[in-house]
């Protein structure tokens, strides 16, 4: 065995390129080069190289259950992405979540304490509310409210009148007790 060892002080290797190869000096493990890239190897591929803006990865970047990608200047990061094993998670603990698609286009935002919303061609089109949810514009291709069979459309702050169809009959049923069930036409009836 050959050994460098240092008990005094800090130990520095200098030179206008260092690299560390393999004993049959045919493989690179490691090359760093004076103002420029520092580029880790495995079997002799790399995978890791600095550059003057951060980092490349060639291959996967691996995680183990429960080890946490942090990302942004927050003591424990600003977003974090992990797999606990049974479920993945994507936490945001500054600011909105916005999920975007060709860089720009919004797909999703997802508002601390509070709203959600869902766009379509980044235009909003569902909402999430305090009272439930608000949807703008279409619904179907055929502007329809598309509902499986027993499903209610439920309207009024106490569930005053319900439409619903149960596979066999449809209904429209008032919750009411001292209320009436009205309905109105311009036209005959």
């Amino acid at each position: 065995n050959s050994f460098i060892d240092n008990d005094t002080g800090d130990f520095y290797i200098g030179g206008h390129f260092i690299g560390l190869m393999n004993s049959a000096m045919n493989e690179w493990k490691l090359k760093a080069s004076d103002n420029g890239a520092v580029e880790l190897y495995y079997d002799n591929a790399k995978q890791l190289e600095t550059y003057s803006t951060g980092v490349q990865i060639t291959n996967d970047l691996k995680l183990y259950d429960s080890k946490i990608l942090r990302l942004g200047t927050a003591t424990n990061g600003d977003l974090k992405l992990y797999h606990n094993g049974t479920d993945s998670f994507i936490d945001n603990v500054t600011g909105n979540l916005n999920l975007r698609v060709n860089n720009t286009e919004v797909c999703l935002v997802a508002a601390p304490n509070g709203a959600t919303f869902l766009y379509y061609d980044a235009v909003k089109k569902f909402e999430t509310t305090s009272n439930g949810a608000s949807i703008t514009g279409r619904l179907d291709l055929s502007d329809n409210l598309v509902m499986p069979d027993d499903a209610k459309l439920i309207l009024g702050t106490g569930d005053d009148l319900k439409i619903y169809h149960d596979g066999s009959n449809n209904y429209i049923k008032s919750e009411i007790a001292n209320g009436d069930l009205i309905l109105d036409t311009a036209q005959n009836f």
